[in-house]
């Protein structure tokens, strides 16, 4: 009589009701895959950058472009993406996070930096390519005599300007081609390099008579690719304007970062290694690594930013004193301790100063 008890009176008595998980909706799915596209994206860059570089003439064009646009698109979705979840938020995220650090070469060697031999000689070294001293090079000379150098290095020096006789009062100075250089040191000018093609001086050899020693010293100033990448156009990738003459100007430029190279490590040369310039490259390209990367790179061993030196002028595109290329570099050779390196903040030239100071161990100085 009393049997066990049923729901086929009551449906859905007894027992809880199932609801199924709720599901995306189709504007929340099409958000995900916008976000993982955007991650796939910056990857493509980052390639670009530092794989395929200046080998093709795609690569060339994303190297020297100015790089912070990349940030925009993060910018748009990560705030658009909250509305629709965690996930394609946290996606969009991370592809913010490569566009400002490896695809506009946030360097952080300041964070891993050796220690140095604070007892070491210390030489100060300030380049600067000061366009002719153009606009404004007084602001260039108030930031040098705030960092007390004991070599200073100066590309497109091609003409005079009353300043250097006082800021270089009792210095060493020689003038050669666009090139300067002034030291605090006995000074002796070596040679220069003459590179076919571009048929220019693209480099100087100096020898400063350090406390130390001998100290090789080159002032280097290679060809810029702007001239070849204003041929360029948005319907390049389908018609191919510009193309061939941006590949013919990356191979010259090439040829040239060979010999300019070659002539920074003479046979027979055993002295402790600096030079500085506008070379013209990023640290991150594949000339300048093809090239330089044997040297210790100062800003890159040293310091934490993009650092940044050019151009600081305004065009109609662009803000005034907003580089957005690192061209400009000290570089030394394994003879040196990189302690410091910074970039320079006027606008008294195109491209603002870089400036480093590194040891000399003694265990190492020449004839010791």
């Amino acid at each position: 009589m009393f049997g066990p008890a049923t729901n086929q009176a009551y449906p859905g008595y007894g027992t809880a009701p199932l609801s199924a998980a709720p599901q995306p909706s189709s504007a929340a799915k099409w958000m995900t895959y916008l976000a993982w596209l955007h991650f796939a994206a910056m990857w493509g860059v980052i390639a670009l950058i530092h794989g395929v570089s200046e080998g093709w003439w795609l690569g060339t064009m994303v190297v020297y472009l100015p790089r912070a646009p990349w940030v925009v698109p993060a910018l748009i979705l990560v705030p658009l993406s909250m509305c629709w979840g965690w996930k394609p938020t946290v996606i969009n995220l991370a592809a913010g996070l490569l566009a400002l650090g490896p695809v506009m070469n946030w360097q952080t060697g300041g964070f891993f930096r050796p220690a140095v031999d604070r007892e070491a000689y210390r030489l100060t070294v300030v380049s600067c390519n000061v366009q002719s001293f153009r606009p404004k090079f007084d602001q260039v000379v108030q930031e040098m005599d705030r960092i007390d150098a004991d070599v200073v290095l100066f590309q497109e020096a091609f003409e005079d300007h009353a300043l250097l006789a006082t800021v270089f009062d009792g210095w060493n100075v020689h003038r050669v081609d666009e090139y300067l250089v002034a030291s605090k040191f006995p000074l002796k000018f070596i040679g220069t390099a003459f590179v076919p093609g571009f048929e220019r001086v693209t480099a100087v050899r100096y020898e400063v008579e350090t406390p130390m020693g001998p100290v090789a010293v080159f002032n280097v100033h290679q060809t810029s690719p702007r001239q070849s990448l204003t041929q360029l156009k948005p319907w390049s990738p389908l018609t191919g304007t510009g193309v061939e003459t941006v590949e013919q100007l990356t191979t010259l430029r090439d040829v040239e970062a060979m010999r300019t190279r070659a002539f920074t490590s003479p046979e027979g040369m055993d002295q402790p290694v600096v030079i500085g310039g506008d070379f013209n490259m990023p640290n991150d390209s594949s000339l300048f690594r093809k090239h330089w990367g044997s040297f210790q790179d100062a800003y890159a061993l040293s310091a934490v930013g993009y650092g940044y030196t050019s151009p600081c002028s305004a065009n109609k595109l662009w803000p005034a004193n907003t580089p957005w290329a690192q061209v400009d570099h000290i570089l030394a050779n394994q003879d040196w301790q990189v302690e410091r390196c910074w970039i320079g903040t006027s606008a008294g030239s195109d491209h603002r100063l870089i400036a480093a100071q590194l040891r000399l161990p003694r265990r190492i100085a020449p004839g010791k």
